[in-house]
């Protein structure tokens, strides 16, 4: 990339279709997470992302995703959406710059090449400003027996973040606010059955142990845990040499 030229990710990598080999993965929608064509593919972008903020790179355009992801701290990933949501960045140094990316070992790596003029330092810092509890939303379904729960969905909670990069040249350090990420909340839905039991499955069992004795029922119970938020990380590279 020459000095001044902007990077589009969506322009880099096109259209993601089954005819350009991409496959079915997970991907975040106004229902939480679904299966889609490309899924996977703002971990890559998230990590150049990171890359471009450690290597002092002016950023141009960058959205963070509905929800939170595994592999980027809140406030430092990017999403993208083939015609609606780009990720672009300017090589604003004075030099021009060369990326290199590399995926393997369950890792995506992006480095930032270039001729450094001046000696500098970057540190990402990413504050959570306000936290969003998810609800959660009862579904009666007439199919289940009373007291039975199944959870359909899983909640997600909302988070506010602000993102700060501090650059330090010759000993002399700024900072710079990158635009707030804003996570939305979303509800856990459960259903519950609501269906009448019958005499037989509502009368108890008679005693049937031995004299002086008692059947006592065992058996384990299932509680249901909140998904865990890690996830497989990403090397993150950002510098000039």
């Amino acid at each position: 990339m020459m000095p001044g030229a902007v990077f589009s990710y969506n322009g880099i990598v096109g259209d993601r279709t089954v005819a350009a080999g991409y496959k079915n993965a997970a991907v975040y929608t106004s229902n939480g997470v679904e299966d889609g064509i490309g899924g996977g593919i703002c971990q890559v972008s998230s990590t150049l992302y990171n890359a471009v903020l450690y290597a002092n790179l002016e950023i141009v355009s960058r959205t963070n995703h509905s929800y939170p992801v595994s592999y980027a701290p809140k406030g430092q990933d990017a999403t993208v959406s083939m015609g609606s949501i780009d990720f672009k960045f300017k090589n604003n140094a004075e030099n021009p710059i060369m990326l290199k990316t590399s995926v393997g070992g369950g890792k995506c790596t992006v480095s930032v090449y270039g001729k450094k003029t001046k000696n500098f330092s970057v540190s990402v810092e990413s504050t959570i400003l306000s936290t969003n509890p998810y609800t959660t939303e009862y579904i009666d379904d007439p199919t289940m027996p009373e007291g039975e729960e199944k959870v359909v969905r899983e909640g997600i909670t909302g988070y506010s973040v602000r993102t700060v990069r501090h650059v330090t040249i010759d000993g002399k350090t700024t900072t710079q606010t990158m635009p707030k990420s804003n996570y939305v909340t979303l509800s856990k839905k459960v259903k519950r059955g609501t269906k009448p039991k019958t005499e037989e499955e509502t009368t108890p069992p008679e005693n049937s142990g031995a004299a002086g004795g008692s059947d006592t029922p065992s058996g384990a119970v299932d509680t249901p845990q909140q998904p865990s938020d890690s996830g497989q990380g990403s090397d993150l590279s950002g510098w000039a040499e």
